[in-house]
């Protein structure tokens, strides 16, 4: 019971990468999406319930984000009709994100996301 919040944090990082090989917009798609988003939703609720939320934990937390996120654009931007200024939005947000990781990091002197620092 222990590690239940990142054995779900985990269980996001393999579902995210199984999307890799699903199509877009199918069926199994939706379903891992929406598996995907519920574990997001729940690794951290049932962490700080049971008590064991942890630094590994939200770093663990962090990873499954990114993971997710990056196999969704992956699948995602190919199919959509995005106008090319839209990419530049993306990438600029890209960006912030990256910049903000590496001045956490040279500050605290460990990987910090920005979304863990508000708890």
């Amino acid at each position: 019971m222990k590690y239940i919040a990142n054995v779900i944090t985990t269980a996001r990082i393999f579902l995210s990468l199984l999307i890799v090989a699903v199509k877009p917009f199918s069926m199994l798609f939706y379903i891992l999406y929406i598996i995907c988003g519920l574990t997001d939703m729940f690794d951290g609720f049932i962490a700080r319930k049971n008590q064991t939320d942890s630094k590994f934990g939200e770093k663990l937390d962090s990873i499954a984000d990114i993971v997710f996120i990056t196999v969704c654009l992956i699948k995602l931007l190919p199919v959509l009709n995005i106008e090319k200024w839209i990419y530049l939005w993306i990438a600029m947000i890209a960006m912030i994100k990256i910049i903000n990781i590496i001045f956490g990091y040279i500050c605290h002197h460990e990987f910090v996301p920005q979304h863990t620092i508000i708890y």
